[in-house]
């Protein structure tokens, strides 16, 4: 699957390197090619970190924020949108940067994917409590930076 990063709503402006600042909305979009007829592309899992992500991990050992896992909506800010017109998988969240990284810095995203049938495609679960937004993000307002990941 392709993991598209977006500034807008509409899906048209990609994110292409863009820093902008923290607590906006960022609009992820997801499609893959190996979809055929009468199926549909799940994410089932997004994480994001200061570092390289590898498999949903961090080989470095920077801190990892799961924002989707097991099909389960763990941030408070994900919020999972209708499917655009190619049945592409859409999500938002806010922006934000890691405690202790300077205003700016790169912020990775890795998402996982399965392929349903369309039928059988279960809709993602919210579990976010709101005690988990403050533990990850900076007090300051900051530059915000993403540069997308993507595995099936």
């Amino acid at each position: 699957g392709n993991l598209e990063i977006f500034a807008d709503s509409d899906f048209t402006t990609t994110w292409d390197g863009l820093v902008m600042d923290t607590g906006v909305d960022v609009f992820v979009q997801s499609n893959s090619t190996l979809v055929s007829s009468g199926q549909k592309l799940q994410v089932t899992d997004c994480v994001s970190s200061p570092g390289e992500i590898v498999d949903l991990s961090s080989p470095s050992g920077a801190p990892i924020w799961p924002m989707i896992e097991a099909g389960c909506v763990l941030d408070e800010t994900v919020l999972i949108l209708p499917r655009g017109p190619q049945e592409q998988v859409r999500f938002l969240f806010e922006s934000f940067r890691f405690q202790g990284e300077i205003s700016g810095a790169e912020i990775n995203l890795q998402c996982r994917y399965k392929v349903c049938e369309a039928a059988e495609c279960p809709s993602l679960v919210n579990c976010a409590s709101g005690s988990r937004k403050r533990k990850r993000r900076a007090a300051a307002p900051s530059r915000f930076h993403i540069s997308p990941i993507s595995s099936l």
